[in-house]
């Protein structure tokens, strides 16, 4: 289940983590598939984009599972165009992560899937959204790998890995709002004719939103 990133190649309304360097965990990637670039989107260039998700246990938030109070670590999440062109952000942070370049074979192809469990310290600043509307939101301004003396984290939530590659929908384990993400990208709607021509489960997929994303008025039966 490889997600190959090549030199060629928002959520639940809480409060943002306060600015600062933090030890995390990465628990998530997950491919969104092919999206128009750009802050808003619109006459942007297409590209392929993934999020990367991080477990930070030293920022704590309460919520409630089966009626009673738990404590789960905050999360980080940062959306990367997948490329690894010397002047992508992605390419930037994983040079960093891993303390030295990539080597030119390495640049073929490396799989995002690699990362998952990995430690690292997070830099993280708040930046004011562009749309004018006031909104502050975290976002990651570096990455640099553990120093020796540093105790490596365990995930304390499930790891979760989705690529568009391995040819199937996103299930359960991605959150619903990422999945809508993910439904406005062509490799989604492939994915999801398909589905529906051959008969497969679509769960957690209902006929409907397959439907929307696709934005088709019947579906190909």
């Amino acid at each position: 289940m490889p997600l190959i990133v090549k030199e060629t190649g928002n959520g639940p309304s809480i409060p943002p983590i306060e600015p600062g360097m933090y030890q995390a965990v990465c628990v998530a990637v997950y491919d969104l598939g092919t999206q128009e670039g750009g802050d808003f989107g619109k006459g942007k260039k297409k590209q392929r984009k993934a999020y990367i998700e991080w477990e930070i246990p030293d920022e704590r938030i309460e919520l409630e599972k089966d009626g009673q109070p738990v404590s789960a670590p905050r999360k980080q999440r940062q959306k990367y165009t997948l490329s690894l062109n010397e002047k992508a952000t992605l390419r930037k942070h994983l040079d960093a992560w891993r303390g030295r370049p990539f080597t030119p074979e390495e640049l073929e192809g490396f799989d995002l899937y690699n990362i998952l469990g990995a430690n690292c310290y997070l830099n993280i600043i708040h930046e004011q959204a562009k749309d004018g509307s006031g909104k502050v939101y975290a976002n990651i301004a570096s990455i640099a790998p553990l120093m020796k003396r540093d105790q490596k984290l365990s995930p304390e939530s499930p790891i979760v890995f989705f690529s568009f590659d391995d040819r199937k929908l996103p299930g359960e384990d991605v959150p619903e709002w990422i999945r809508k993400i993910m439904a406005l990208s062509p490799e989604f709607q492939d994915l999801a004719r398909a589905a529906t021509q051959s008969g497969q489960d679509t769960a957690p997929w209902s006929d409907e939103d397959i439907q929307g994303a696709t934005g088709t008025d019947d579906l190909p039966f």
